[in-house]
């Protein structure tokens, strides 16, 4: 083998390895380039959830006001949002009492209240104990490229201290 034709398989082998170093580069760039896009996606969107759950008694003693409080926690508005809730007392699902289900844009850091009441003879029996109240909550909503979330949680209604106690989310 003369001298030039091992320089040109020298080269052809570096050329070569030049190529495979610069696909592998270029798959690590891609991968580095969606990791941050998702790291970016879920830094920037909005993000509803439940701050709390108030429980008001009528001074008559005959109904509690239910005031749920749904903030956006995240960076973007949460539009088309939709708050439902759904009662059960004992397993079996009480009427609607309230949350109205129209359309509503909640700003980042804002926070929107929906209520609802419950009245006799429901109400005696989730203040004595007897019955047991659990509510599931679900929030739908998009972000501003139409992205669609939801959020959903349970809570079990604690009579002995007037409180919702978390249950989980909606699996």
């Amino acid at each position: 083998m003369d001298a030039m034709t091992t320089f040109t398989a020298i080269l052809a082998f570096a050329s070569l390895a030049q190529i495979v170093t610069s696909v592998m580069i270029w798959k690590a760039t891609k991968t580095t380039a969606n990791i941050a896009q998702v790291s970016f996606d879920a830094a920037n969107r909005p993000l509803l959830g439940m701050s709390g759950i108030l429980v008001l008694h009528h001074r008559s003693g005959s109904a509690m006001r239910l005031q749920v409080g749904i903030k956006n926690f995240g960076t973007l508005p949460a539009e088309q949002a939709t708050v439902t809730w759904e009662l059960q007392l004992n397993g079996v699902d009480l009427p609607s009492v309230g949350v109205p289900d129209s359309p509503h844009t909640i700003p980042p850091t804002a926070e929107k209240t929906f209520d609802g009441v419950i009245g006799l003879p429901n109400y005696t029996l989730i203040t004595n104990g007897s019955s047991s109240l659990t509510m599931k909550t679900r929030a739908t909503y998009q972000d501003n490229r139409g992205k669609r979330y939801v959020y959903c949680e349970r809570h079990q209604y604690d009579h002995r201290h007037n409180t919702f106690a978390i249950l989980g989310d909606c699996a």
